[in-house]
């Protein structure tokens, strides 16, 4: 049992530097030459994220190479640390995933109850306007569209059946602008972004201590909405309006209330407002599509083997893996030490059990 916090410690670490090494080498790459493809870096740092979820798996199965680059000299701390580092840095990080779950399970309470004060939208006309904008679908989904009195933004929850969640104002918004929330909402559910959410909230449970997790929160939530907005344009067909449309749903907002409910996707952030009107009235900036799937299998093959190679590599040979000394005890301390060994002590102890 003394040897699962040692591993535990040593995998985390393992996959926390290999994947910030990863992460730092992709931002220089992008830092030279910029991509203007939301979709496409959006779908990058997904696969960062997926890999740190899929380490511990790929660890064991493929197949480990031992690379001698560190000196040993170097790794000979770990041999020294006693059992007790492990153990309470075991608890600690058991902790912080305990907290984090507990958040995550009170955003689906939230989103939960908000559901049970919604009322299900039944209209022919906006139903077969969703079913013309979705039409491209991977994995057979229900779609449906709910009015919830408890918001002002619409939200998109659930990946199998989803439900498109809207504002009471919904009905006194003008044609166009119901277009345009539905066309960006849609882009969402086709784009799957609810459950790129839910993996970025679970690599924050479990890697709650890495700060790459955390930075990538906000950069893949603005990617996607800038995704979702360039296809909207594209359905709607004037980026003016859209953005007219963007900043009267912002501005719904009071700067008091926060985003609640976790367990959805919101159309609309106040700290994300800026950079999307600036993408959207860029005029160099040409609107991307989602991927094609010729795109995605590229994306997904480049992933796995990167990380399948990445987990394989260690820096270390076989041999000079070091495992933790176990914790000393009172019976080895008298075995060890020379002073438990004193004659004189012998006696005195002697004496006392008599």
């Amino acid at each position: 049992m003394n040897e699962i916090p040692y591993y535990l410690f040593t995998l985390l670490m393992d996959v926390s530097l290999k994947a910030l090494c990863l992460a730092v080498l992709i931002e220089i790459v992008l830092r030279i030459k910029p991509l203007r493809n939301s979709p496409l870096v959006h779908g990058i740092w997904i696969a960062i994220l997926a890999g740190m979820l899929a380490f511990p798996l790929l660890t064991l199965l493929v197949p480990n190479i031992y690379l001698p680059i560190l000196p040993v000299s170097s790794l000979q701390l770990s041999s020294v640390i006693d059992c007790s580092f492990y153990q309470i840095f075991t608890l600690i990080y058991l902790l912080g995933v305990g907290i984090m779950a507990g958040r995550l399970g009170i955003g689906f309470i939230l989103t939960r109850r908000m559901l049970r004060i919604s009322t299900i939208y039944t209209s022919r006309e906006w139903n077969g306007y969703c079913t013309q904008l979705f039409s491209y679908k991977i994995i057979p989904r229900k779609l449906s569209l709910w009015i919830c009195p408890a918001i002002n933004v619409p939200m998109t929850i659930g990946c199998l059946k989803v439900k498109i969640i809207l504002p009471t104002k919904w009905h006194d918004w003008d044609v166009t602008k119901k277009k345009a929330v539905l066309a960006h909402e849609l882009a969402h559910v086709r784009r799957y972004d609810y459950l790129f959410q839910l993996m970025v909230t679970i690599s924050q449970t479990l890697y709650w201590f890495h700060p790459l997790v955390w930075l990538l929160s906000p950069r893949l939530s603005l990617l996607a909405e800038q995704a979702c907005d360039d296809c909207a344009i594209l359905f709607v067909g004037d980026k003016r309006q859209y953005a007219q449309h963007l900043l009267e749903i912002a501005s719904s907002i009071s700067e008091k209330q926060g985003r609640v409910v976790l367990a959805a996707l919101s159309m609309v952030k106040p700290s994300q407002i800026h950079y999307r009107i600036n993408a959207i009235l860029d005029g160099k900036r040409s609107l991307r599509r989602q991927l094609s799937r010729s795109y995605l299998f590229i994306l997904l093959f480049v992933a796995i083997s990167s990380w399948a190679t990445i987990a394989s590599l260690h820096l270390v040979r076989k041999c000079e893996r070091f495992t933790p000394l176990p914790s000393f005890t009172l019976d080895k301390l008298k075995d060890s030490s020379p002073i438990f060994n004193c004659p004189k002590i012998e006696q005195r102890h002697n004496v006392c059990e008599k």
